[in-house]
């Protein structure tokens, strides 16, 4: 093991702790997104409903989100 690359592996394990916690804790959220999804399927780039929750969860999460973008609605 090269000199700092044990120190690089433990903050890999301490980085993945905290993404696997932050996913725990917002378990139900993701749940019910993944099956409004699924029970409203919607066609290649006419994915208004999905997108819709989508921007809306991660707003209420706290994040930015541009939408729409790229020249897309969806």
């Amino acid at each position: 093991m090269r000199e700092g690359e044990g120190a690089g592996l433990a903050l890999l394990e301490t980085l993945k702790t905290a993404v696997c916690d932050a996913v725990d804790a917002r378990r139900d959220t993701l749940l019910h997104v993944a099956h409004e999804i699924h029970a409203h399927p919607e066609l290649a780039f006419e994915e208004h409903r999905a997108a819709a929750l989508l921007v809306a969860t991660l707003r209420d999460a706290g994040l930015a989100v541009e939408a729409p973008a790229y020249g897309l609605a969806t």
